[in-house]
């Protein structure tokens, strides 16, 4: 019997489209979110990428990017800004997705594409830049000998006059380094202790991914597709 050619192509479309065959090429899409150590302000994005991209570290850089969007937030929750395709408009931006383990790197200096020491990679997304560029929102990480690696979020124009939570930065995130032990280093808060995000004994927050699921009625969708195939394939 002569296989129904129509429902097989479009069985493999949907199912290449939206990632239910490991055998064709897939966009996937995932989101991501932050929130500062000190301030509480919250990043929040998404990003999409083609499987056929992935480079042989396993890792989607920004020149593979489908689209990328990221949002920020201030303490209160107040929508502040949201930069989509930050990643053509911003002449600095830095990404890399481990495609394997699903985490950006984000532990190296945010100009640095580390190929030697992966987890070494710098990240720079948003609008604003730690050298030049646009002013806006940044979200960028560093790493120094004397210190663990830590993001930050800034305002290179400081247009919204936001206090400092740390250092010179509206907020930041060490990894490997307590509230309290921030507090100690008798750089700029200008917070209250009362008013800080995290307890003194907790550490910041790492980049948090997750894959964004497909529709209830798309994943039905497919399903009786593919579940159509089988049936005439048995015919």
């Amino acid at each position: 019997m002569t296989k129904p050619t129509n429902v097989v192509a479009a069985a493999a479309l949907a199912a290449s489209l939206f990632g239910a065959t490991s055998a064709n090429a897939a966009i996937r899409t995932f989101d991501f979110d932050w929130v500062g150590q000190m301030a509480g302000f919250t990043v929040k994005g998404s990003f999409s990428y083609d499987d056929v991209n992935v480079d042989s570290n396993g890792l989607i850089r920004e020149e593979s990017l489908e689209a990328f969007s990221i949002s920020f937030y201030d303490p209160n929750s107040v929508h502040l800004a949201t930069y989509d395709d930050s990643h053509i408009v911003n002449p600095d931006f830095n990404f890399a997705f481990d495609a394997t383990n699903y985490k950006i790197l984000q532990d190296g200096k945010w100009d640095i594409d580390d190929d030697v020491d992966l987890e070494k990679n710098g990240l720079n997304v948003g609008l604003g830049t730690p050298k030049s560029g646009p002013s806006g929102w940044g979200f960028w990480s560093t790493f120094k000998l004397d210190s663990s690696p830590h993001m930050h979020v800034d305002q290179w124009d400081d247009a919204d006059g936001y206090r400092i939570g740390y250092s010179t930065h509206e907020d930041v995130g060490f990894i490997d380094m307590t509230t309290l032990e921030l507090i100690n280093t008798g750089k700029t808060i200008e917070y209250d202790i009362d008013e800080l995000a995290s307890g003194l004994g907790e550490y910041g927050s790492r980049i948090t991914v997750s894959s964004v699921p497909l529709p209830p009625a798309l994943v039905m969708f497919i399903g009786g597709l593919l579940a159509l195939v089988r049936t005439r394939r048995r015919a």
